[in-house]
């Protein structure tokens, strides 16, 4: 019977990696000093999610024409970040992982810059900024590589890497990468459902095609078999891809679909 890898929220929610704030004493680097929205391809006015926020210097910036809401794991980096800006343009400031940002919560875009600790599970959040949001924005993306490119491919999501120029918060131009995702209506549909699969599958090392059927229709899913076994090659894919990101640091875990 085959057996799929599935991203682990449990082990995800126990690898919380916040930055502490004794580590910061100003601004964040390459802080800008322009408005963002056109280089990272937003349109102004657009309600954005800026998760792993850190000092909130990006996350600023991008407020003088967007509606950002900002977030960190960190308490204290949320509350340092507050500090600094106060709601000068910030809408919100709230503690919550990047993985579990709320869902029911619309944004037009997800966007982040420079989310190292974030590397394994950046291909999560991609398919979760697929399935809620128009797409997500990543300036200075470390996980950025071919692999990812042919995870969001496979989701028929439109994905590319260009490099920027920015004026930062001293006059200088400097050069900044931005990985660019924008989902589709397949993207959006195949996201949806793979992120309703991933959270049946939790806890669980062997199930039947039938079972996880049931357990969908309870949420009012409605899936053939075919596109379920298309939704668990997805999330296969994506699961290795996160493991990839961590070598030595296995964020998922083996279901077997048994008959």
């Amino acid at each position: 019977m085959p057996i799929y890898k599935v991203p682990n929220y449990r082990k995800i929610s126990g690898t919380k990696q916040p930055w502490l704030v004794k580590d910061w004493s100003g601004p964040q680097h390459n802080a800008p000093g322009e408005e963002l929205h056109e280089k990272l391809a937003i349109e102004p006015g657009s309600k954005v999610l800026f998760f792993a926020g850190a000092t909130g210097d990006w996350a600023h910036a991008l407020s003088r024409t967007t509606e950002v809401h900002y977030t960190d794991a960190s308490k204290e980096m949320a509350q340092f970040a507050k500090g600094r800006f106060g709601l000068r343009g910030i809408r919100s400031f709230r503690t919550v992982d990047a993985v579990q940002w709320p869902a029911k919560d619309r944004y037009d875009y997800v966007v982040s810059f420079e989310p190292y600790p974030l590397s394994s599970r950046l291909p999560l959040i991609a398919v979760r900024a697929l399935a809620h949001a128009k797409g997500m924005r990543i300036v200075n993306p470390l996980a950025y590589d071919h692999y990812l490119d042919r995870l969001m491919w496979v989701y028929k999501a439109r994905s590319s890497y260009k490099e920027k120029k920015i004026t930062d918060r001293h006059g200088d131009e400097v050069k900044v990468s931005l990985w660019q995702l924008d989902s589709t209506p397949d993207a959006r549909t195949a996201a949806q459902l793979d992120l309703k699969v991933i959270h049946a599958l939790q806890r669980r090392g062997a199930i039947t095609m039938n079972r996880l059927t049931k357990l969908l229709s309870r949420k009012g899913i409605t899936s053939s078999k075919e596109e379920l076994e298309s939704s668990l090659r997805r999330i296969d894919l994506l699961a290795r891809q996160m493991k990839r990101e961590a070598p030595g640091h296995d964020l998922t875990s083996e279901v077997e679909i048994v008959a």
